[in-house]
């Protein structure tokens, strides 16, 4: 019963890890987002 306990809670550690980078990731590239800046308020 240990080894079945140990063997889950290791298991969902990784998936939860895995999810973790995914969602890190997912915010850095919308956070990374610049649209273009009109022409009217750039400084030419």
């Amino acid at each position: 019963m240990k080894k079945l306990t140990l063997w889950l809670l290791t298991s969902l550690v990784a998936i939860l890890t895995l999810v973790s980078f995914a969602s890190a990731a997912s915010a850095c590239t919308w956070l990374a987002y610049q649209p273009e800046v009109p022409a009217k308020l750039r400084n030419e």
